[in-house]
């Protein structure tokens, strides 16, 4: 669908409810599928220059529902080297609650958009990595994330359709639940990344215009159109190609139990983090100077320049391959 189209569908969705539609699940899992966990490789001090961007997904069914908890909880570390490091934070992630009403008491963190809202969220995920979260984006409901899908297109990945996408983003009977669900949305934010790249014609100014106009119909954000084209003008710089400089992850850790004393139940289960490579993340990440690949002006003339630059590339390109094939 082009994206004239979808604005449209997008500008009269408000009033529609989303039903789940039903479909084959993709028995795959995420190793099978291309996961990789990058967070055991990444070294350095290279990602302790960046930015971090949390995406959150909500379990709302449709418009109507008000309260939500966050089925997905993702952030996008992007460094100064023009890379991104994708680390899923699992919903069950037992944490301690910083602040607030229940300071001191023992919760999932998929329970702080439903209890506190999307700044208590904010916070305790950045009580987990150490380190300031620079915005944020959340799909607040089911028909937004079909929505999403309509933009970029098809997502391939094995037997995963647009119109069995959230049982298939949802799915998590598996051994280990949403652990391996968390992985395989790793594998599926990779891909989207990917189309998202190539629909934006890797960064082009007009196209990506349009994208952001397009994607803030749906996804509530407090990034601005100016900071997005920034992103993407930085990762164009640095010759930005997703499928090798996106890395995956999700926070490993050990299934547990624990006490909650806001839902006054006893033997609750849990994800419980992997201290040490906790520790790692939150050391590579730390840095108490701001990023200024992010925040430096850009020449709106250099940004068209460099797509012109770039369109008669890719056509001298064509017409070499065209004629190496003759």
């Amino acid at each position: 669908m082009k994206l004239d189209n979808v604005l449209k569908k997008v500008n009269g969705s408000n009033n529609q409810s989303y039903v789940i539609k039903s479909g084959k699940f993709d028995r795959k899992t995420a190793k099978e599928l291309g996961y990789r966990n990058h967070l055991y490789d990444i070294n350095g001090s290279e990602w302790g220059e960046g930015i971090n961007i949390l995406l959150v997904g909500s379990d709302k069914k449709s418009y109507i529902d008000r309260k939500a908890r966050s089925d997905v909880i993702v952030i996008l570390r992007i460094n100064n080297k023009g890379k991104i490091m994708s680390i899923s934070i699992p919903r069950d992630t037992l944490i301690t609650i910083s602040e607030g009403k229940w300071m001191g008491c023992q919760d999932k963190i998929g329970h702080s958009l439903y209890w506190e809202g999307l700044e208590r969220l904010k916070k305790n995920v950045e009580d987990i990595i150490n380190s300031p979260i620079y915005r944020v984006a959340i799909i607040d409901n089911f028909y937004n994330f079909e929505l999403f899908l309509e933009i970029i297109g098809s997502v391939e990945i094995n037997e995963f359709k647009n119109d069995n996408s959230i049982s298939w983003i949802r799915n998590r009977n598996f051994k280990d639940g949403d652990i391996e669900r968390c992985k395989r949305q790793q594998v599926f934010l990779k891909k989207s990344c990917v189309k998202l790249w190539d629909v934006s014609k890797k960064g082009n100014y007009f196209y990506s215009n349009l994208i952001y106009d397009v994607l803030n119909k749906i996804v509530y954000t407090d990034l601005s159109k100016n900071e997005f084209r920034k992103i993407l003008t930085h990762l164009k710089k640095n010759k930005f190609d997703p499928e090798k400089d996106f890395y995956t992850g999700v926070l490993p850790g050990a299934f547990g139990k624990y006490d909650s004393k806001i839902l006054k139940r006893n033997d609750l289960d849990c994800w419980v983090l992997d201290r040490q490579v906790l520790n790692k993340i939150q050391f590579l990440f730390y840095s108490k100077k701001e990023s200024t690949a992010f925040t430096e002006k850009v020449s709106y003339l250099y940004l068209i320049e460099s797509d012109i630059k770039n369109y008669f590339e890719n056509l001298q390109k064509n017409s070499i391959m065209n004629k190496t094939v003759k």
